[in-house]
């Protein structure tokens, strides 16, 4: 028997049985109960001597046959059971069936295969008409208090045949059918609604979080400007939806391999003056490790993502694209690398924040450019407002350097076709590509780089505030933001903008 278990095992997998899809609550027991069956079956190995294939298959059968299975059901507002299933429960209601006089009580059907003076002296169930009697008087007088409202009932007629009220029921009064299904009763789901009141509670303020504690790092200030309830489920809850596999690297993890790439290049060079210098072969070599590095540190974390195929294909890619961003700055004014991916612990207001900055600058004319390499398309103007998308890079520039030091703060795109410096300095010709302020779009709205400075540092500490003192309202900062939150099912944010009037996330989709 335990050597066929499991080739019915096997056959019922080639099949496809039970397959991929997730099964419901019935079909799950089923599965389970099966499983136990095919169990009971291969402990049969020490009673059976060897089987054929049909004496195992009939052998199986008459064992599932035997075997008694009912699924669970879950809490129901109607039930219907026989009299010893509804032993011990309590309704609001309750209808009795099928009480007429030749079936309640029940007539005597003692086991044929055992004594009946025997079974009657010992007072076996189905014995004797008395016990039959009195097992029918208990159950009845049970059922008969089970619930607040009872109701009795019998079959007129069987056929030809005219049958009576059992005489354990004869005595209670008589209700007419018209009267008794005259009144009309409410659904369910309208006694569910009636019986409970809607209660509103507007609770947005967390406890503050404890003085000189460490918060997390600096996507709390991006999150708080987002929606401050997503800064708290993040940050304070600790709330993480689960990721979504994929195939490969996702484009964080291309990410990361850059920045890997680029600190390592840097690390060797440090000066421009050391980039123009070096032979293009050299350069090469100094490019081939820095990508070896980068790749290396990831593949010992995916093992299985980096094959050797994978891995070239990779480390070409990252070359090409390491030799592009480089030449780049190879055309720039004289510049010094002073950290590549260093590590700050910043205090805004009272807020505690970790930091890694990807990289300061010291340029030729002394001051300090803060740089974030981006792989996507950044923009320079989610730099401002009330609620800033982005207030990475100017709370870098602000409390991760010496901020009277700094003459310019740019996104360093490194993008094949599209290698490029995004923002803005304080001087004319700072970087490529890069807008003095005065002569940006934001010079009218934020005047001089003093007073812009001024203006970023009261946002970043409002912001710091509000989460320090518990802000936890949900507050998104436009219907968009909603749509790269998984924190929905918290947040409740569809009944918060049904009351409030404002955008739903739908809406903002049409």
């Amino acid at each position: 028997p335990g050597r066929w278990t499991a080739a019915f095992a096997e056959q019922l997998n080639k099949l496809g049985w039970p397959g991929e899809r997730t099964l419901n609550s019935h079909e799950y027991q089923t599965y389970e109960t099966w499983r136990e069956l095919l169990s009971n079956f291969s402990g049969l190995d020490t009673v059976l001597p060897a089987l054929t294939y049909d004496e195992a298959l009939r052998q199986l059968r008459r064992l599932a046959q035997d075997r008694l299975f009912q699924p669970k059901t879950p809490e129901v507002p109607v039930q219907v059971l026989g009299v010893l299933e509804a032993s011990g429960l309590e309704f609001d209601h309750v209808w009795v069936m099928g009480l007429d006089d030749e079936k309640w009580p029940p007539a005597a059907s003692p086991n044929p295969l055992l004594p009946i003076y025997l079974q009657r002296r010992l007072g076996l169930p189905h014995a004797s008409p008395e016990r039959e009697l009195e097992f029918a008087r208990r159950v009845t007088a049970r059922l008969l208090v089970s619930g607040r409202e009872v109701v009795v009932s019998h079959a007129q007629a069987d056929g030809d045949r005219v049958l009576h009220p059992s005489p354990l029921i004869a005595d209670l009064p008589k209700v007419e059918r018209a009267t008794l299904l005259s009144e009309t009763a409410p659904l369910y789901r309208e006694s569910i609604r009636s019986s409970g009141a809607l209660e509103i509670a507007g609770d947005t303020q967390a406890p503050p979080l404890s003085p000189g504690k460490t918060a997390g790092g600096t996507g709390i200030l991006q999150r708080q400007s987002d929606c401050p309830f997503r800064a708290f489920a993040e940050y304070r809850l600790h709330a993480n939806a689960p990721q979504a596999p994929e195939v490969g690297l996702g484009p964080a993890e291309r990410g990361i391999l850059v920045h890997r790439a680029l600190e390592a290049v840097w690390k060797t060079l440090g000066t421009h003056e050391r980039l123009a210098q070096l032979a293009d072969a050299k350069l090469q070599k100094v490019i081939a490790a820095a990508v070896g590095e980068a790749i290396a540190s990831s593949a010992r974390r995916r093992p299985f993502t980096f094959t050797r195929r994978f891995t070239t294909i990779e480390r070409e890619r990252l070359e090409r694209l390491v030799q592009e961003w480089l030449a780049l700055e190879r055309d720039r004014a004289p510049f010094a690398v002073l950290g590549s991916e260093p590590q700050r612990h910043l205090r805004v207001a009272d807020l505690e924040i970790d930091a890694r900055m990807d990289r300061v600058d010291r340029l030729a004319d002394g001051t300090l450019a803060v740089m974030d390499y981006k792989t996507g398309d950044p923009k320079v103007r989610d730099w401002f407002g009330e609620r800033p998308k982005e207030p990475q890079l100017p709370l870098y520039s602000l409390y991760g350097v010496a901020a009277d030091e700094v003459g310019a703060i740019v996104y360093a795109r490194v993008k094949r076709g599209a290698c490029g410096f995004h923002g803005l300095s304080q001087g004319a010709d700072a970087l490529p590509g890069v807008e003095a302020l005065a002569d940006s779009k934001q010079a009218a709205e934020h005047g001089s780089w003093a007073q812009l400075q001024q203006r970023w540092r009261q946002t970043l500490e409002r912001l710091a505030r509000q989460f320090e003192e518990g802000d936890a309202a949900v507050d998104p900062r436009e219907a968009k933001t909603c749509r790269q939150c998984s924190f929905h099912p918290l947040c409740r944010i569809h009944e918060v903008s049904e009351r409030a009037g404002r955008l739903t996330l739908e809406d903002a989709d049409d």
